[in-house]
């Protein structure tokens, strides 16, 4: 006597029919064994493209990702192919074949005695978790600095955009933002340099006719300026603070042209 879903739902007949109503079988409830073989195959349908697109991976580590994603299948290839041959031995054929029974007593104690190795891969899974955690932290920061860095050019254009043309700024102007305008200057006239080198050659503004160092006082002086200060555009220079000697040089009336 069996018991048939269908059977259940008929109505009971008198007398002790084989069809009369049987209960419900016990529910059917799913071993450890079965539930972690269906997580594994939930794990092994992962969606090789979403995952490069969701994250937007280029280069190097797209290409590292179908590498890992070709090995992958490789190995559930090989797997698959392993899973299909038989998994016992018939030793008891191989003896009738064999003479060598001795050998057979072997191998089917070894095959007995197998065990397969297993692998604690939590310290991998831990440095995996490891080296994302250290790539999310290197990714903010540079995004931080990438924002950062956004900002100071957006800073710059909008301040060559509302810049007034070259020609309406003042020396103390651009002395103003790049200080070390006048350092250099300074360096200069302590050396006895009243000129940056080849400035002569690459803007020729003083006539040809002027012959000497004495020239260069004769361009930069004036009789109405107090003694020792030399005179350049839009501002002074106290050229005595520089060099001492400067007052005791030979007036400029005194220079000699052809």
């Amino acid at each position: 006597m069996c018991w048939h879903p269908n059977l259940a739902e008929q109505p009971q007949l008198s007398g002790t029919s084989i069809f009369a109503r049987r209960p419900h079988p016990p529910p059917y409830h799913l071993s450890s064994a079965t539930i972690t073989m269906a997580a594994r195959s939930a794990a092994l349908k992962l969606d090789w493209t979403k995952v490069t697109g969701s994250l937007g991976l280029r280069g190097q580590t797209a290409a590292s990702l179908q590498a890992f994603k070709k090995r992958n299948d490789d190995a559930r290839r090989k797997v698959q192919v392993l899973s299909e041959q038989p998994q016992t031995v018939d030793f008891a054929h191989y003896r009738k074949i064999l003479k060598n029974q001795a050998v057979v007593d072997e191998i089917e104690n070894y095959f007995k005695s197998f065990k397969p190795a297993t692998y604690d891969v939590n310290r991998q899974l831990k440095a995996i978790d490891a080296f994302e955690a250290q790539a999310v932290k290197n990714a903010e920061e540079t995004k931080g600095k990438v924002e950062a860095e956004l900002s100071n050019l957006q800073k710059t254009l909008e301040n060559i955009e509302t810049a007034r043309p070259f020609e309406d700024l003042t020396v103390d102007e651009v002395a103003a933002a790049q200080p070390e305008i006048d350092e250099k200057t300074a360096s200069l006239v302590i050396r006895g340099k009243w000129m940056p080198p080849g400035y002569k050659v690459r803007f020729a503004f003083y006539p040809a006719h002027f012959r000497g160092i004495w020239s260069i006082f004769e361009l930069f002086t004036n009789a109405s300026r107090p003694a020792g200060a030399l005179w350049r555009p839009f501002r002074s220079v106290n050229v005595v603070t520089y060099y001492p000697t400067f007052p005791l040089l030979p007036p400029t009336s005194m220079i000699m042209s052809p």
